[in-house]
């Protein structure tokens, strides 16, 4: 075998052996991926940041090839949302993780609602946590967002296909009225 072949041989090894570190193999003991959306997460939540911690499924939104997935922090009694993206090898990876919104509202609070953003390329999710139960509806931008019940807790969230920008977000009762974010609350 000549001295060429032998390097191009190596070199496939090596990119062969890059590729699989990469995807997740069970090479790095880090990564973020797993056999489940569960288990991408739970896998997150051992190597990620302390306040991310994945305690329970609340909703699963398909959309793009990668799932929008809200689930409940039972360290902080918190709602985090991530994106986990479906790779090619059939593992799921946790590739962005929100910051949490409380699920309870403290005594003098002033927010009707609370809200966070989770932005990935083309793909950005306004959402956030009912803490009114007066509250209908939420707009954004005059759009109406989407608004469900898991395990007693509210949560709404509106996808856009366009990267993060300033957004006007009212929430509304149900005889149409504006709910104001005030000290009365």
């Amino acid at each position: 075998m000549s001295k060429r072949m032998i390097s191009i041989s190596f070199i496939g090894l090596l990119l062969i052996f890059g590729w699989f570190w990469t995807e997740g193999y069970g090479f790095v003991h880090t990564d973020m991926t797993g056999n489940s959306i569960e288990e991408a997460l739970f896998h997150y939540s051992l190597n990620g940041p302390i306040n991310f911690k994945y305690g329970e499924i609340l909703e699963i939104i398909e959309t793009d090839n990668k799932y929008i997935v809200f689930y409940e922090n039972f360290q902080t009694r918190a709602v985090n949302v991530a994106f986990i993206k479906k790779k090619w090898n059939g593992k799921r990876k946790v590739s962005t993780v929100s910051g949490s919104v409380q699920i309870d509202s403290f005594p003098g609070q002033a927010m009707p609602y609370s809200w966070k953003w989770l932005n990935e390329k083309d793909l950005t999710v306004y959402w956030g946590v009912v803490h009114d139960p007066h509250i209908n509806n939420i707009k954004i931008d005059d759009e109406e967002a989407i608004i469900i019940t898991v395990k007693n807790i509210t949560i709404w969230y509106y996808k856009s296909h366009e990267t993060f920008s300033t957004k006007e977000i009212s929430a509304y009762d149900k005889n149409g009225h504006l709910i104001e974010w005030n000290n009365e609350y």
